[in-house]
């Protein structure tokens, strides 16, 4: 993987974030394909990463 702010990589990995209920059962996924992290902010208190990708699915 590259710095993120030189682009994506060769190889870019895809991300899932899921959404679970308070029982923490899944109830959505989101896949991001070829996402990679085009900005990562930090403070004293946060992190803050924006990710860039080319095409999503949500199941």
């Amino acid at each position: 993987m590259t710095n993120a702010r030189q682009g994506p990589a060769q190889d870019t990995p895809n991300v899932s974030i899921v959404e679970h209920d308070s029982a923490k059962n899944p109830l959505r996924r989101v896949t991001l394909h070829n996402a990679w992290a085009s900005d990562i902010e930090s403070g004293p208190a946060i992190e803050k990463v924006t990710l860039t990708y080319e095409d999503l699915t949500i199941d």
